[in-house]
């Protein structure tokens, strides 16, 4: 069985609000179809994005039997729109998650969101993600520049533990983002996600975020680079600490070795380093669909060529994932 643990898909709802406040960060009808505008740059809605017979289309064309979703850009969280927006645009998400969930049982499951701009109705919204169902909660890498660590979002995170809802962590745009032109977009996922989520969860680390919360935490993009700096990251955390019993408790590999992450790479070596350092187990399938990333043979291919065996293998494309989510 595959299970895609790394979509997007935009609910209709949450697009038609996007679409009548016409703000700065929107969708936007050009030609007939509806586009992604922020400010003077704008990225067509492929069919995925809003459409799940589509998406059904393309799982039977590639063998996939199970997609997980999350919100991608426009995001929720963006600066564009004021704090009772968010809560409103985060609403739409998750009952629009839900219904998809309940069109499409079998083929369909949704990472909630939760308005992090006001913390307590972040904490409600996380009840209501459990009450509608929802395959877990995906959050930023950070938000409006601060940390997933920061106090007032520790409620936040201690009520997705209490309901056990696994974390998907996705990085959006960011100041890293702002450095570039227009047409130097491509950039946005190709360095900056990946070199944002390896900051941002080192920062986590050394927080001591994941020794105050015992979360099941999926980062996006193969994890950037954590992977590959883990013995760069605890040869400083053995020679940098003033102090022997800050945080983190344990040694880098202890959290690096707990997470999971997909297996977004497009480059097989990288897949065979990630598994031996973390281990088959904790690596899932995913494609980024219906990005233009996205090239689910080649994954797949990927994941064939480096997993030591067929059961491994097996375990990354989908076994796992059924036992993280418990689909």
């Amino acid at each position: 069985m595959r299970v895609d643990v790394h979509t997007h898909y935009l609910p209709a709802a949450y697009r038609d609000l996007l679409r009548e406040w016409g703000k700065e960060v929107r969708v936007e009808d050009r030609n007939g179809t509806p586009h992604a505008v922020y400010g003077d740059t704008a990225r067509e809605l492929a069919p995925g994005f809003r459409d799940l017979e589509a998406r059904s289309e393309w799982m039977a064309e590639h063998d996939i039997d199970r997609t997980v979703a999350s919100i991608s850009n426009p995001s929720p969280h963006d600066e564009t729109f004021t704090d009772a927006e968010s809560v409103e645009l985060v609403r739409a998400i998750n009952d629009g998650f839900a219904d998809a969930q309940a069109e499409r049982p079998d083929e369909f499951a949704g990472f909630g969101t939760v308005p992090f701009r006001d913390p307590d109705a972040a904490v409600d919204e996380v009840d209501r993600i459990a009450d509608l169902g929802l395959a877990g909660v995906a959050v930023p890498t950070a938000v409006r520049g601060r940390t997933l660590s920061d106090p007032a979002f520790e409620p936040i995170f201690d009520r997705i533990e209490d309901h056990g809802l696994p974390v998907f962590v996705h990085p959006t745009r960011n100041v890293l983002s702002e450095q570039f032109e227009p047409e130097e977009g491509g950039l946005d996922p190709t360095v900056v996600f990946p070199v944002d989520t390896t900051v941002q969860l080192t920062r986590l680390i050394f927080d001591g975020f994941f020794d105050r919360h015992d979360l099941d935490v999926i980062i996006a993009h193969m994890g950037g680079a954590l992977p590959y700096l883990v013995g760069r990251l605890e040869r400083g955390r053995e020679r940098f600490r003033d102090d022997p019993d800050s945080s983190p408790e344990h040694s880098i590999y202890h959290y690096i070795e707990s997470f999971y992450y997909d297996a977004i790479s497009f480059h097989a070596p990288a897949v065979g380093a990630a598994i031996e350092t973390v281990g088959d187990d904790h690596l899932l399938f995913g494609t980024d669909y219906p990005f233009n990333m996205e090239d689910a043979p080649a994954t797949v291919a990927d994941i064939d060529a480096r997993a030591p065996t067929e059961e491994a293998a097996a375990a990354i494309l989908g076994n796992t994932a059924i036992d993280v989510f418990g689909l």
